[in-house]
């Protein structure tokens, strides 16, 4: 009798413990759910406040950042680090970690793998070496950019490409992706002591052009480089949804608005009018970041 009390006692402890355990996980779902329906509403409401005046006026200047906002140099890019760092310094360095260097000036880069001026110098020459000779094999066009660039310029707005590489390549890849003739201005890394996120390479590009900082220009760009560039400047900033980037890392400079494709970034530089189908734009504003609202004839999503 005394065993059977014993068993009785334990089996209905195991079953209060499992009822305690599952209305514990069950409990702990139900937040889960209410926390995500608290921020879809938030989302949702965030919407429909942007919806209710333009993101900023529009511009008259734009900067333009140039690798993976122009032109698409991601493979090349990738591949001229790997090389270099395989032949130079016996390393293999995996291609996210190569991506989320995109942007920065090159001896910032190298700067990772030596503190010896000399050597880092060295890294760079060998980059830009083996980077040239296999520039034209492996640059592509972003689809719709150029088509964008072309329709911007006509309008008479005032532009200029703004790059962490050098002046001369940066006219490279401008020429080889049709794009040149529409820049006249473009300010690389030898046309600035200090370089992106610092203002100075768009304060320059600015100078070039006979303009001054303010709202009436926006930044272009898709790295956190060029957006806090643009902020640093006094500029609107815009961030392209082809970053090859982490969008939570691009979202961290705090953009002042994203353009998902080309055709959002022509509504948001000429207007609702500049659109072939506007219906179709997908212009967003990350919520929490600041970010003004977006046009009414614009559709914004997360």
């Amino acid at each position: 009798m005394k065993c059977q009390a014993i068993l009785a006692q334990w089996v209905h402890s195991r079953s209060l413990g499992c009822f305690v355990c599952f209305i514990q996980q069950s409990f702990g779902l139900f937040c889960m759910v209410v926390v995500e329906l608290q921020r879809a509403t938030s989302r949702e409401l965030d919407h429909l406040e942007m919806a209710s005046s333009p993101v900023f006026a529009t511009p008259t200047v734009a900067l333009w950042d140039l690798d993976g906002t122009l032109i698409d140099t991601g493979d090349l890019i990738v591949a001229t680090f790997e090389h270099v760092l395989r032949e130079r310094l016996g390393k293999d360095i995996p291609k996210a970690e190569i991506r989320s260097w995109f942007g920065e000036p090159l001896p910032a880069t190298f700067a990772r793998f030596s503190d010896d001026p000399a050597h880092i110098q060295e890294l760079v020459d060998a980059y830009r070496s083996w980077n040239l000779q296999q520039h034209d094999a492996l640059i592509r066009e972003i689809a719709g950019v150029r088509e964008v660039v072309a329709r911007v310029a006509a309008s008479g707005m005032a532009m200029a490409v703004v790059t962490s590489k050098k002046t001369s390549t940066a006219h490279l890849g401008l020429k080889a992706c049709k794009l040149a003739d529409f820049f006249p201005v473009v300010v690389g890394l030898d046309c600035t002591d200090k370089h992106k996120p610092l203002p100075e390479p768009a304060l320059r590009a600015l100078e070039l052009l006979g303009e001054t900082p303010g709202e009436h220009v926006v930044m272009v760009g898709d790295s956190p480089l060029d957006i806090l560039c643009g902020r640093n400047a006094g500029c609107r900033t815009v961030a392209v949804g082809w970053t090859e980037l982490e969008r939570s890392h691009v979202n961290a400079a705090e953009p002042h608005v994203w353009a998902e494709t080309p055709a959002d970034l022509l509504t948001l530089l000429l207007g609702s009018g500049a659109s072939a189908h506007p219906a179709e734009s997908t212009l967003s504003a990350e919520p929490g970041a600041g970010v003004s609202p977006a046009p009414a004839s614009v559709q914004v999503v997360a």
